[in-house]
């Protein structure tokens, strides 16, 4: 199928980056290149990793903890089975699991003497007020 799209002031390009081919096709303006290139891909997986880990979590997602592995073989089959998808997504996670302490956007939190596991960070657990 042939799409064209059309900004405000000039027609997008349509074109699949070949550093992030499992995120498809991207459509930017002519000046602009790939937004995962440009802003990195923790926007998209900052949303997928939660999902992923609902999906290894068995009812109760306030006790459990998933290893990075089980979280890239589970958004494998949510997302994209895509081995560049999944190397990309598991630096993410090494990343999160590797911290001390979660960041404010973080959407997953490390566990407690295993840099492997994660599990749903507190503030979202018992949220203020």
């Amino acid at each position: 199928m042939e799409v064209a799209v059309h900004g405000l002031d000039e027609p997008w390009k349509g074109f699949v980056c070949p550093d992030h081919q499992w995120y498809g096709q991207q459509f930017t303006p002519e000046k602009f290149s790939c937004g995962l290139c440009k802003f990195g891909p923790d926007r998209q997986f900052m949303g997928m990793a939660p999902v992923a880990f609902r999906e290894t979590a068995e009812d109760d997602i306030s006790n459990a903890t998933a290893s990075v592995q089980e979280l890239v073989l589970a958004a494998r089959e949510i997302f994209v089975d895509s081995e560049q998808f999944a190397e990309q997504f598991r630096q993410y996670l090494d990343v999160l699991a590797a911290r001390e302490n979660p960041g404010p956007t973080d959407p997953l939190a490390p566990v407690d003497d295993d840099s492997t596991r994660l599990k749903v960070p507190n503030r979202f657990l018992n949220p203020p007020g």
